[in-house]
């Protein structure tokens, strides 16, 4: 299907589920089987109907080049580039390689490049070939237990096991390394894929406060000679934030410990700190004493409008960019109490928030020692609306983003 006809699908599904009062669903597109095709598709839909575009929710495409697993990592790198911000998905994969070294290099691949949030085999069961995780017969002649079992099988096992929904993918200067984290049970997950000979790694997670003193290892070899073998539990340097150990030759490796004190964004960079609705944080009047209020605004380009994080211990600080002071609540376990800027000074626990996922890659904004949530009050979204704290509900207006600011 050309673009500009999938365009024309696209804008009468969005009236259709308009019209049946669907419209929290979201639209998917365009299933393309490769990046560089998907980039195309995507730019034409940019180009020729704005409309479309708006309505489309997601974006998916396969990881292939022809019926080869897709190598072309400057073809991913466009297609994000192209896709700004909005979720990927891929949604099929397959080869009919049986180690899972092809597959472990595309998985790797597609969430350092595309940063997809969700990845799918194409089907787990194939007979006669090493396109299936599973080789089996199924039909007239299934005999209900697998011929075979492929190594990729257990590849895929540790991925699936070690990066579970809810859990945030991590930066790395390593295409071999992702670091998965969930912020509700504090467990970290690296996962390694080691190509060659044995060899030493180091894994610097100096971005938390704290690591375990011990790691779980668990690792599949490609030759199939151990099969998300379990290695025990092994110190780590806790102290320095390290973890240190030598990989096995040509395997997939699950390493994993509880860890502490991660930001939403990067430290001691401005950021605008965004409600659900749109608006953002500010200080109001742009005043720069002790007690100035913090409330909602459009998002402008004034320093009262930006904020940086800093690490106090195991929690965070919001440090005005305009006037160097921090957020503060001034209520206590108070509801309702209107959150203010006021100098930070190093016993100063009011000062002191942590951070916990919501949902939509929002986050709620807890003070450590009331835990309280910064909320709209009374869910307000107008100009100047208060932030104030209140109980933690699982509701939209306690919500909030971290967005870079430009420098």
């Amino acid at each position: 299907m050309k673009p500009l006809t999938q365009a024309i699908v696209i804008r009468e599904l969005r009236i259709a589920l308009e019209r049946l009062s669907l419209s929290h669903i979201r639209i998917a597109s365009s299933d393309e089987n490769s990046h560089r095709r998907a980039r195309q598709t995507w730019e034409v839909l940019q180009r020729e109907d704005a409309e479309a575009v708006e309505a489309v929710g997601l974006v998916c495409v396969h990881s292939y080049e022809g019926l080869q697993p897709a190598r072309d990592n400057a073809a991913r790198v466009a297609l994000r580039k192209a896709l700004r911000d909005r979720e990927l998905w891929v949604t099929e994969y397959g080869d009919g390689e049986g180690s899972g070294l092809d597959l472990a290099i595309t998985i790797l691949h597609d969430l350092h490049y595309l940063r997809c949030t969700s990845w799918c085999y194409w089907q787990p069961i194939e007979p006669f070939s090493g396109w299936g995780l599973l080789n089996t017969e199924y039909g007239e002649d299934a005999h209900g237990s697998p011929t075979w079992v492929y190594t990729k099988y257990w590849v895929f096992a540790t991925f699936t096991r070690a990066l579970r929904p809810g859990m945030l993918i991590l930066s790395s200067n390593s295409i071999d390394t992702v670091f998965a984290f969930d912020p509700r049970t504090s467990q970290l997950v690296i996962l390694v894929v080691n190509c060659g000979v044995a060899q030493n790694a180091e894994f610097d997670l100096q971005a938390f406060s704290a690591i375990d003193d011990k790691y779980s290892l668990t690792y599949t070899a490609f030759d199939g000679s151990a099969l998300l073998k379990d290695l025990g539990r092994h110190p780590t340097q806790a102290s320095s934030l390290r973890i240190s150990l030598c990989l096995p030759a040509e395997c997939v490796v699950a390493l994993s410990c509880n860890a502490s004190g991660f930001p939403p964004c990067p430290l001691d960079v401005p950021v605008y700190i965004e409600a659900w609705c749109g608006k953002v944080a500010h200080v109001h009047g742009e005043e720069d004493a002790d007690g100035a209020k913090v409330t909602l605004w459009e998002r402008c380009t004034g320093q009262h409008f930006r904020w940086r994080l800093e690490r106090q211990g195991a929690s965070f600080r919001i440090v005005s960019c305009h006037s160097g002071r921090a957020w503060c609540n001034p209520g206590g376990h108070c509801n309702g109490t209107g959150i203010v800027t006021r100098e930070a000074r190093a016993a100063d626990v009011g000062t002191e928030v942590y951070f916990e996922p919501a949902e939509e890659g929002y986050w709620y904004i807890i003070f450590a020692t009331s835990r309280k949530s910064a909320h709209l009050l009374g869910e307000d979204r107008t100009q100047g609306a208060v932030i104030a704290t209140w109980m933690k509900e699982s509701r939209r207006h306690h919500w909030w983003r971290f967005v870079l600011a430009d420098v």
